[in-house]
């Protein structure tokens, strides 16, 4: 006999608008996006959008592993977008840094932490830092 799934069956992965299981590691999905009913260009340009965050936090995080010090989000933000040559604002990446910090343990093969605060280099006025661990 086989079992039938039930309305309360959550036993299954969530999976993106193709059908494939979500990676824990990714902090947003397509499917917070958009909605099935949305036109099919909707969830592509979802999918894009959360393809493109991931390689932006990838990007960073790769940097700031690279750094000596703990640095503000903005100081990151500055340094990444000029020696990566990001095409992003420097507000929209800085943004995000607080976000690597969302990312499990090891999927990135190290952690990003808050590491205190200080005088940012860049605005003068306190800050968090953010460092590799």
């Amino acid at each position: 006999m086989t079992h039938q799934k039930s309305l309360f069956d959550t036993s299954q992965e969530p999976r993106d608008i193709y059908g494939y299981p979500i990676k824990k590691e990714t902090l947003i999905d397509a499917t917070t996006l958009s909605r099935i009913s949305d036109p099919r260009t909707s969830q592509l340009a979802a999918q894009d959008a959360v393809d493109k965050a991931s390689l932006l936090h990838c990007r960073i995080a790769e940097w700031l592993s690279r750094q000596s010090e703990a640095m503000t989000a903005r100081e990151i933000a500055e340094g990444a977008k000029r020696e990566l040559k990001l095409n992003h604002e420097v507000e929209t990446i800085r943004k995000r840094v607080s976000e690597l910090e969302d990312y499990r343990p090891g999927s990135l093969g190290f952690s990003v932490v808050c590491g205190g605060t200080r005088h940012c280099k860049i605005t003068g006025k306190m800050a968090e830092t953010w460092e590799v661990q």
